[in-house]
């Protein structure tokens, strides 16, 4: 439950620097959320996050505010601490794994992102970590009675507990918080630490509760704005225990806690605000909808090329990202597709961008865009930080704030180079993508373009202007005859630099000089001039070096004879590198020689770095209209280039009955791109308030290909895309909620059957009217009758009580006969040749499920499939002559249910041992009742 009544959407740009989960008791939920009826498995959490804002929302995003330089006042407002508080179930932790979801990359497949070119760049160049997990109970645990670390022996916490507890009402409460964290800590290792063994959570035994030292932390650490005290003075929700105990945690974690002249104080003093947040400000999926939508890459990429896949048809993000030509794009993407929109005139708005983009607009963009592909110059990720290290200060306030001290420039090239990134994108590649969006620009007889795309225009045409002065700063400075191969300050700036030039001049010269030598050495020694033994002459040791090479590694017998003091460095597949005396000679002189240029350049490179690092939040507002264009222009290419067509959802956002979805000739966004595929598009209609839909048909007939194209369609939709239909009306989703497949967790003592039901027990709690649950099998880890029983209670609360669009695939056709349900069935056919999928949906349900038939497809032996035969054939006949039998056993008064169960009993059985086992049973059942 939110603490907040109005929406707060996450910022797309902020990074969670900290997250700290603290645990309740059942004392505690009472006054945290209003109940005292309290399940055992349900348990209250208060979720504090520490999220650091970018340089670029600090500095603001109107360009019109700059001054010249493109150094604008930043914004003092540097963190935020957001807050939730809701109940989650112990099993499966659902609404936090939700809120995981959007504020972190819990999936590991997606860390690393492919470039245009297909090589993959790190994770660590993109900032994608993960925050500090601190995990906490608001009661004090003592250190021993909690199993921190894998390899604990639990029995002797448990003994060692026990001795530490008085009475046993606080000994149940100590070991119930106890598997709590337990429960938690093996859930956060499995979301977010499976990949990285070393790193966990850190789990705090004592969380400080003294208010007064929270409210003084506060006031040292809030803006000065009376905007940001009072929303703190003026937030009651504040006050509860609870919440003000979370956030003491997370000042302890940070160091922060009754310390007033920490170093950690002093560096975050006056720099941050307190918000609520709330899990529904996007849509809300959990960690197994999303799996089972395929939203991210699954964590086997290698599982999808057995199946025919590759790395950009196993996920939508896959799919989406491949047009992608940044990588800053490619993350956002993946932000969009963690946190679709709920808001439905945001949706409508990224909406007219693609369709703006869908023509030619798109293929002009993306020439403009190419320049920042790749991780080299144009990786604006990288660039922003890189000029930020030489700021000499953040802004120092009215009382002498703290400075930040500017990286010391110790060797000029990285900065220099860093400098020379700063002026191609001031002179070439930001003004050539302005030049290629001249085609969304409207004029006075064109309102049609979409407003997304003109704000994005002109921000762009704005940041052109304010790094305009960065181009002269950078010909002034560097000397760009020589860059990028060399980067050094231009001679002309100092006259003790112009006499070192020279030097360096000399030595190129000769160098040159010594390659033609060399050359014609090699010459007379092979006579025939072979153009592929020209010796060449490379630049090595980070170019701070010469070696000659020849690209034939058999050359290397000859390389000797070359000269006495010829020496052979390394022989490689590429060739066999080796240098001569006077090379070596040079190249020792020429390192001298950029020492000392170098050490005279020092204090200019530093004084240019200290005016170019005011441009630094010019370039991530750059980065992040960038970032924006390539996905746009990455949902039209797809949309565009898609063999099947997609069209633009017409969105909704009402409760009315007619409202919900319709989807004309739905495809599998990912499936149908797989290669020798040949995908059937089929229809689907959820309107309320009839908006349940039972698929029932034969095993292996796509029934779970149908029901989670819709869950991606959807989400598709939601973050702005087109989707692979016909046609296509959507209202607006407020959550996904999936239960598929079938798994256990051993390691947490879970069943398959019961994973089962604690997934579905977390879908009916968290459902709403507005929510798609997606049901793929349910009740089949039991017996039929109890499985039946569940399924079709489970069917019909959704359908009375939380009244919401459901997709159920079942092989229960008892369901089908469920009052106010749509029934639709995959269709196939018997022939000579076996069975033959069709994998068409028509209307109404389906009463075979071709079990023995797939059963034979997959090479059952002969013996078995004729003998499940059999056995099918008795239960079909199961209930024949029953009727007989009820009307000859009215005179006896015995019930149908009685007659059945006779019948059953009368059934051959594999062995004479089994058939009284089971007789016994029966008879002991029947007397029963």
């Amino acid at each position: 439950m939110s603490a907040s009544t109005s929406p707060y959407v996450h910022g797309d740009s902020g990074t969670t620097k900290s997250i700290v989960i603290l645990i309740g008791n059942d004392g505690s939920s009472k006054k945290l959320v209003g109940t005292s009826n309290l399940s055992s498995t349900v348990v209250p959490l208060v979720v504090w996050t520490l999220q650091e804002r970018s340089i670029a929302e600090r500095s603001g995003s109107n360009a019109e505010d700059n001054n010249a330089t493109g150094s604008a006042p930043l914004d003092p407002w540097r963190y935020t601490l957001r807050y939730y508080e809701f109940l989650d179930d112990t099993a499966r932790w659902t609404h936090l794994d939700q809120l995981l979801l959007q504020l972190v990359d819990t999936n590991p497949s997606s860390s690393s992102f492919a470039n245009a070119d297909g090589e993959e760049s790190d994770s660590d160049e993109m900032g994608v970590e993960l925050p500090s997990i601190h995990v906490g109970t608001s009661e004090n645990l003592d250190k021993a009675a909690v199993k921190k670390t894998k390899g604990n022996d639990g029995d002797d916490n448990a003994s060692q507990l026990s001795q530490r507890t008085s009475s046993s009402s606080s000994a149940a409460a100590l070991s119930r918080t106890h598997k709590l964290v337990e429960s938690l800590q093996t859930f956060l290792d499995t979301r977010l630490f499976a990949n990285s063994p070393s790193i966990n959570a850190q789990l705090h035994c004592s969380v400080p509760v003294d208010p007064q030292k929270v409210n003084h932390c506060l006031s040292q650490l809030l803006v000065k704005t009376e905007e940001a005290q009072l929303a703190v003075r003026g937030n009651i929700q504040l006050d509860k225990p609870m919440i003000r105990q979370g956030l003491a945690l997370l000042l302890q974690s940070e160091g922060l806690y009754g310390s007033s002249n920490s170093l950690a104080i002093t560096s975050m003093e006056a720099s941050i605000k307190v918000v609520a947040g709330i899990l529904t400000s996007h849509l809300v999926m959990d960690s197994t909808a999303a799996q089972a939508i395929h939203l991210l890459p699954p964590a086997n990429d290698a599982v999808a090329t057995v199946v025919g896949g590759t790395v950009h048809t196993n996920s939508l993000w896959g799919l989406l990202s491949k047009p992608c030509l940044t990588v800053m794009g490619k993350k956002l993407l993946q932000v969009w597709l963690r946190q679709p929109l709920v808001d439905l005139t945001r949706i409508q708005q990224r909406q007219d961008a693609v369709t703006q983009l869908l023509g030619m607009a798109k293929d002009s963009i993306r020439e403009g865009l190419a320049c920042f592909s790749g991780n080299g110059a144009g990786n604006l990720a990288r660039l922003g930080p890189a000029l930020a290290k030489y700021r000499q200060s953040d802004d120092e306030d009215s009382d002498g704030g703290p400075q930040q001290t500017a990286t010391r420039v110790v060797d000029t090239k990285k900065p220099l180079e860093t400098l020379y990134h700063l002026y191609n994108l001031a002179s070439r590649h930001l003004p050539r993508l302005l030049d290629c969006m001249e085609c969304i620009k409207g004029n006075d007889d064109n309102d049609q373009s979409s407003p997304i795309l003109l704000d994005l225009y002109k921000q762009i045409e704005g940041l052109v202007a304010e790094l305009d002065r960065s181009i002269g700063l950078a010909e002034a400075v560097l000397d760009l005859d020589h860059a990028p191969e060399e980067f050094l300050v231009k001679p002309e700036y100092a006259e003790e630099l112009g006499d070192f030039y020279q030097e360096i001049e000399a030595v190129h010269k000769a160098v040159n000089e010594e390659h033609r030598t060399i050359q014609e050495a090699w010459d007379d020694i092979q006579p025939n001039k072979n153009r592929s033994s020209q010796v060449r002459l490379e630049r090595v040791e980070d170019n701070m070096a010469w070696q000659f090479r020849l690209p034939d590694t058999n050359d290397s017998k000859l390389v000797e004879s070359l000269g006495p003091k010829i020496k052979i460095h390394r022989i490689l597949k590429n060739g066999v590198y080796f240098s001569s005396l006077e090379l070596r000679q040079l190249s020792s002189k020429y390192q001298e020689l950029h020492t000392d240029y170098n050490r005279v350049s020092r204090k200019i490179v530093q004084d240019a770095m200290g005016i170019a690092s005011t441009y630094s939040t010019v370039v991530e507002r750059v980065a992040q209209a960038v970032s924006s264009l390539d996905v746009f222009c990455a949902l039209a290419y797809t949309a565009a280039m898609s063999p099947n067509g997609y069209c633009r959802p017409h969105m909704t956002d009402s409760d009315d009955d007619g409202a919900g979805i319709v989807l004309k000739g739905a495809r599998h966004p990912c499936l149908e791109l797989q290669d020798g595929l040949d995908f059937i598009p089929n229809d689907i209609q959820l309107t309320f308030p009839n908006a349940q839909l039972l698929v029932s048909g034969p095993n292996m007939g796509g029934k779970s290909v149908y029901i989670r194209s819709l869950g991606a369609i959807v989400c598709m939709a939601q973050i702005g895309s087109y989707v692979p239909c016909a046609a296509a009306t959507i209202n607006v989703c407020h959550s996904i909620l999936a239960r598929v497949g079938a798994g256990d967790l051993q390691e947490r003592g879970i069943s398959t059957f019961m994973a089962e039901m604690l997934e579905s027990s977390a879908i009916l709690r968290a459902a709403t009217r507005r929510s798609l649950i997606i049901i793929d099998e349910l009740g089949r880890g039991t017996s039929t009758f109890d499985g039946y029983g569940l399924a079709r209670a489970i069917t019909e609360y959704l359908r009375d009580r939380v009244r919401c669009m459901v997709v159920f695939a079942t092989h229960f056709h008892e369901l089908t006969t469920i009052r106010s349900i749509q029934n639709c069935h995959v269709t196939a056919q018997k022939g000579n040749q076996g069975l033959t999928f069709l994998y068409q949906v028509h209307p109404g349900p389906c009463l075979e499920s071709f079990g023995i038939q797939v059963a034979e497809m997959a090479h059952m032996p002969k013996k078995v499939i004729e003998d499940a035969k059999k056995r099918a054939l008795e239960l079909e006949n199961f209930t024949t002559g029953v009727e007989d039998e009820i009307k000859s056993s009215k005179r006896q008064k015995i019930s149908k249910d009685k007659l059945v169960l006779l019948r059953f009993a009368k059934m051959t059985s594999p062995s004479s041992q089994r058939k009284g086992e089971l007789l016994s049973c029966l008879r002991a059942r029947i007397m029963k009742s």
